[in-house]
């Protein structure tokens, strides 16, 4: 239309933000004052979920065991090719009610083998 400046936001993306307009500057967003998240986690964590994948590498970086971190990411990417090879579809989460829900969180037909800690 005609390039109107309405308003300018101000602040940090993830703490604090603030909004000016004709009205003033109130707070806009604030991260201290949000709700906590309703996501509730399934029963049984499928095997693919992130921070069972990416634990023992962060374990054996933590302990500088730089061997044992590369045979974890070694066998990462061989499990991320069967998961590729065997998909029944992508995840994705999907509103239900007031809750998010993930839909087809399994994404491979055969169980992937998990990473020893040893």
């Amino acid at each position: 239309m005609n390039n109107v400046e309405i308003a300018t936001l101000d602040g940090i993306w993830d703490d604090v933000i603030r909004i000016t307009d004709a009205s003033g500057t109130r707070e806009f967003f604030n991260r201290n004052t949000l709700a906590k998240n309703k996501l509730e986690q399934p029963a049984e964590v499928p095997v693919s979920a992130g921070h069972k994948v990416w634990a023992p590498l962060v374990d054996a970086l933590t302990a500088k065991d730089y061997k044992h971190a590369q045979a974890i990411k070694d066998q990462i990417a061989i499990e991320n090719e069967v998961r590729e090879t065997n998909c029944k579809g992508p995840s994705y989460f999907k509103k239900e009610g007031e809750h998010w829900v993930i839909v087809n969180p399994t994404l491979c037909q055969k169980p992937v083998v998990g990473i020893s800690s040893a």
